[in-house]
């Protein structure tokens, strides 16, 4: 054997056990023998996203419910509206449509109800139970309406008339096309407005035509009743073509008659002038 020999595959034996340490991070004396750790890492389970469970969403408390009567209604948020069956909650700010001959009832609480009938959209529609107040907008259409004494409701319509309603019944009909839009007041208090200006009452028993701007005509007196209406719309195509027909039967214009010709007189004589009186008026002088 070489000299040195010996030493050399000593310092190669050092080197590689240096080497072993410095991977498990163990620094050893040259007697020194590496322990390796039998504890194994810890982890925390988790699990993919597509199994993570949805977030809990709020509950939505109805302000009110719809009941179909007949035909279509359709009603929800605006853009996802959904058919009416029977019966089903309303929410804020839903909407509803009434197409293809039907009809709907709504109950928004505390005796606050509208009848709406075919050819009618409502939107925007909320309720203060606290206040007892509701706001709708009605962008097309007819709808019957009863508001208890206490409570307020409040109707848009044509995008700058602003009805309020205070204890009584009523009915609004609008029709946007014509930009025309007409209100009764049954016995109670209705005020009208434009464009958020001054307020005006409308007598009870009165019919309010109205344009976006203005008021058109007031009709006083009316005869007929919102139950009167109420058939007439139903029987109509659209509530505007049901209140023209209302409007017909019961404000027929008086007939006028014609003057009875006065009775010819019968002929006599007149004592003191001494004139036979004829019916023609012409005296005839006796002798």
């Amino acid at each position: 054997m070489k000299p040195g020999l010996p030493f050399l595959m000593i310092g190669v034996l050092l080197l590689a056990q240096m080497v072993c340490c410095c991977q498990t991070g163990t620094i050893l004396s040259p007697t020194s023998v590496p322990t390796l750790s039998t504890v194994p890492p810890k982890y925390t389970a988790v699990p993919p996203v597509d199994t993570l469970p949805p977030p809990t969403a709020e509950p939505k408390t109805p302000i009110g419910s719809i009941t179909r009567v007949s035909d279509v209604v359709m009603a929800g948020p605006e853009g996802s509206l959904s058919s009416v069956d029977n019966n089903r909650s309303l929410y804020d700010n839903d909407a509803v449509h009434v197409t293809y001959g039907g009809k709907a009832d709504l109950d928004m609480g505390n005796g606050i109800n509208f009848t709406l009938f075919n050819d009618t959209i409502t939107n925007q529609t909320k309720v203060d139970n606290t206040s007892l107040e509701v706001w709708m907008n009605l962008s097309q259409g007819g709808l019957r309406g009863i508001n208890p004494p206490g409570c307020r409701t409040e109707v848009s319509l044509l995008g700058n008339v602003k009805i309020v309603i205070l204890g009584t019944s009523y009915f609004i009909v609008s029709d946007p096309d014509k930009g025309l839009a007409w209100i009764f007041n049954n016995d109670g208090t209705v005020q009208y407005s434009f464009g958020g200006g001054q307020t005006q009452d409308l007598p009870a028993r009165s019919l309010l035509k109205v344009s976006s701007t203005d008021v058109i005509q007031i009709l006083p007196d009316q005869g007929y009743s919102v139950e009167d209406f109420d058939r007439y719309a139903t029987s109509g195509v659209t509530p505007s073509q049901g209140l023209g027909e209302l409007l017909s039967a019961y404000n027929k214009p008086t007939p006028i008659t014609s003057t009875p010709s006065p009775t010819p007189w019968d002929s006599f004589f007149h004592p003191k002038l001494k004139v036979l009186i004829t019916p023609t008026n012409t005296p005839t002088i006796k002798y």
